[in-house]
């Protein structure tokens, strides 16, 4: 269950920096934050089984 859930982490991540190489330098730099922001909550949220 905890690769299960640090996969969709992951997955969270990857898609947020792909998405972050299409915008200017300055947003960039936002969203690499987000993005570990974003892959924490998913990884919780599955641990806790939604």
């Amino acid at each position: 269950m905890l690769a299960y859930a640090l996969g969709w982490g992951l997955t969270a991540y990857l898609v947020i920096r792909a998405l972050a190489l299409l915008t200017p330098p300055v947003i960039r730099a936002r969203l690499a934050t987000w993005a570990i922001y974003a892959a924490s909550a998913v990884t919780i949220a599955k641990l806790l089984g939604f």
